[in-house]
């Protein structure tokens, strides 16, 4: 019944370290934030903001590296994974926080 009630329900992946070292494991990444992951269904949903080191990177060069990481991610999880990655040229993670607008 429980396996039943999880498929119709979102829940967490438990996989937060795992997605995090795969993030963190790209040299041009400086931190990340609002890391969501949940399983609804049959689908796995994953959604991230990230930061950068260089403030000036391009937008292809940091979609580039955002591709890898959606790649890695997905290759981890093996099942069909929707990945969400915010592309954050600074660390907006205090406004996000404290602007009940952007909650």
């Amino acid at each position: 019944m429980k396996e039943g009630f999880d498929l119709i329900m979102d829940k967490s992946l438990g996989r937060d370290d795992e997605i995090i070292d795969i993030i963190m494991g790209h040299d041009e990444i400086e931190n990340h934030h609002m890391l969501q992951t949940r399983k609804g269904g049959k689908q796995n949903f994953v959604n991230v903001h990230l930061v950068f080191k260089n403030k000036q990177i391009s937008l292809h060069e940091a979609h580039t590296i955002s591709d890898a990481i959606e790649r890695e991610i997905k290759k981890l999880l093996q099942h069909k994974t929707q990945v969400m990655i915010h592309l954050d040229p600074h660390d907006d993670s205090d406004e996000i926080n404290t602007n009940p607008k952007l909650n």
